[in-house]
This record gives structure tokens, sequence and C-alpha cells, in this order.
């Protein structure tokens, strides 16, 4: 039997829109269920990541701007810390900077909320967490930082954030973490398809062994997975109703991808002739027929050619012979 190629992207489009490509799987190698998991994976972490960079470079962005606009003027030098002024705000929904005229301990952090992240500046230190405790262990000292004052700082900030090769790495290192998660998430979603998987089987009596429930497990989870992408790409984040969703989505096409390899093992059966062998010879036939027609025309182009050759050849005669009684007439 002839094998069909089917490439990457139709595998997509076809494993959401046509449950006769599951058959067909179902007889391929398992590498190439592996090599398609794999690609999906790959594709869906970089355009998460890109979307991770956006939100990051914006945040920094903003955060810029919040200093540039609220921070008063500080300096750090030979390890001290000197200030004009203070400061208390909010960059964000997630972070705070807040810089005070006073040493740390008498800072009292019971009024911030642990939901947020807070930057805090004081004469002898800098802490950084969420933790609403007033124990100051965290702090760290300007002991052996840089001299540098807020428009150096800044100027810092901006040359990082605007650098092509820095942007590189961030992304890189974004995708490497994404993909890491993604990955072994989607380990652990492929356990509970295959049990659903293994479920619905019992109804189809398809024999199938752990190898094939894998394979079907990877496809139907294609959809799923654009989903919880769009999902993310759109709303901006991901609910747990969301996750139970896609997973009836993921239940239903493996109840239907079982339910198309039952039918072709019915068809097989009682035809002696899988789906993909009738498309090969379908296809066989039609340049067959093709080839024939052509055969046939050029014949028909032939004897048309010939016949008027002949028409031609006899009536040159015809003339030749009138003319020669025209002579002898006269």
């Amino acid at each position: 039997m002839e094998k069909i190629k089917i490439g990457f992207f139709n595998r997509i489009f076809l494993s959401i829109s046509d449950f006769r490509i599951y058959p067909i799987i179902n007889k391929e190698r398992t590498f190439k269920a592996i090599g398609y998991f794999i690609k999906l994976l790959l594709l869906a972490s970089f355009f998460l990541s890109l979307y991770i960079m956006t939100l990051l470079s914006e945040f920094v962005r903003d955060g810029v701007t919040e200093f540039e606009r609220q921070l008063p003027y500080f300096e750090i030098s030979d390890g001290k810390f000197y200030c004009s002024g203070e400061a208390n705000f909010d960059v964000n929904s997630y972070l705070t900077i807040v810089i005070k005229n006073e040493n740390m301990e008498d800072i009292s952090f019971s009024k911030y909320t642990s939901d947020r992240m807070y930057f805090v500046m004081a004469n002898d230190g800098i802490k950084i967490g969420n933790s609403t405790s007033d124990d100051i262990s965290g702090k760290m000292s300007y002991d052996g930082l840089p001299d540098t004052t807020k428009d150096d700082l800044i100027k810092e900030i901006h040359d990082i954030n605007n650098s092509f090769a820095n942007k590189l790495i961030v992304f890189g290192t974004i995708y490497s973490a994404t993909l890491f998660y993604i990955f072994f998430n989607r380990l652990l979603t492929l356990v509970m398809y295959i049990l659903v998987i293994m479920i619905f089987n019992g109804l189809f009596l398809n024999k199938l062994k752990f190898r094939n429930f894998f394979k079907i497990s990877i496809y139907i989870s294609t959809l799923p997975i654009l989903l919880e992408l769009f999902a993310i790409l759109i709303g901006g984040n991901y609910s747990q109703t969301a996750d139970f969703i896609t997973f009836l989505i993921a239940s239903v096409y493996a109840f239907y991808a079982l339910r198309a390899i039952r039918l072709d093992e019915v068809l097989n059966n009682s035809t002696g002739v899988t789906p993909e062998e009738k498309i090969v010879n379908a296809i066989k036939n039609a340049q067959e027929e093709l080839e024939k027609q052509i055969e046939e025309l050029e014949d028909k182009a032939k004897r048309e050619d010939e016949s008027k050759k002949e028409d031609e050849s006899k009536n040159e005669e015809n003339n030749n012979k009138d003319n020669t009684e025209d002579d002898g007439n006269k």
C-alpha cells in the first residue's frame, strides 16, 4: 500500500476538522505522532513567548515612565543613600515603589497587601517582596552597590530595554521556560486523555494497544492547545472553567476518533480495501483514464490529418486530369 504524505499544518487542520484522519494516524509509527506533538508545542510556545515578551516590555516601559514622573531625585554614593524627598506609588497592578527618608526598621509593612510586590528604598537599605511582616531580615544593604543616581538608573534601564541582544536573550529565556512548562503540563494532560480513550474504547471494542492510545491522545489535544493559546493571547488569562471545557472537547474528539477507527476496521473487513488504498486507486484510475482520453484524441487528430492529406491528394489528381483533358480538346 502506498503511504499518504500529510504535512504538519494539514495534520493540524485535519485533526480538528476531519475524523477520517484518525484511522490513518492510528496505522502510522509512533515517532511521527511524537514529532507532530513536539512541533505543535514549539509553535504554541513561540506565540506565547512573544505575548509574554510584549507584556514584559510594556511593564518595563510603564515602570520607567512612573520612575521619571514620581521618583524624587536620589543618589547612592560610597554605600550611602541620599534622597530629596519621599514617594509611594503603584507602577501597575503588580508592583509598588516606596521611597522613605527613614530606616527600614521604622517602616510599617503591615499596611501593604500580600498580593502585590513592593520595592522599598530606605536610608539603610533596600527590600523587595510581598510579605506584610515587619521582619527586615531580607533587607539588602547599599554597601557594595555601584555609585548611581536616578538619572543614571533610568538611562541604564532604557539601554537594557532597547538593546536587541538583551531582548534576544530575554526572549530565549522566556521561550525555554515556556516550552519546559507547556511540555510537562501537556504530558500530564495526555495521561488524562489516554484514560478517557481507554474507557471509550471499551464501547467500540477496537483492538488497540497503548501506543495507539498515545497517538490518538496527541492528535485530540490539538484543538485544546490552540484554544488555550487563543484564550491567553486574546483574554490575557486562562481559567479553570476553560480548562474543563477543553477537556470535554478532547473527550468528544476521543469518542469520534475511536468511532472512525472502528468504522474503518469494519469497512476493511467487508471490502478488503482500506480507505487509503481506495484513494490511491482512484487517483491511478483517473490518471489512466486521462491518458486513455489523450491517446484517443491524438489518434483522432492523426486520422483527421491523414484524411485531409488524402483529400488534398485526390483534389490535386482531379485538377491534373481536368487540365490534361482541356489540353487535348484544344
